[in-house]
């Protein structure tokens, strides 16, 4: 699990889905995690909501969400 502020990586294709860093056309994605979305009834985490900066200084905002097949990884900073 990740707490607020951790910065996380994970991989995507060109359409957003989760896919290996080894996969051709692999994009890594990288941002802050702003906070958790959990199941209401089980209470598990489903999703993070991230907090991210392209290459022109744009801050967006995504969801990362395993049952898309993201594998997200804490950054080490």
């Amino acid at each position: 699990m990740f707490a607020e502020g951790d910065v996380v990586a994970w991989w995507t294709d060109e359409h957003g889905r989760g896919v290996d860093p080894d996969q051709p056309g692999a994009l890594r994605m990288e941002g802050t995690v702003l906070g958790a979305v959990r199941h209401p009834q089980t209470r598990q985490v489903v999703a993070y909501h991230v907090r991210c900066v392209n290459n022109l200084g744009v801050v967006y905002l995504t969801t990362v969400r395993p049952d898309y097949g993201h594998q997200p990884v804490r950054v080490e900073q």
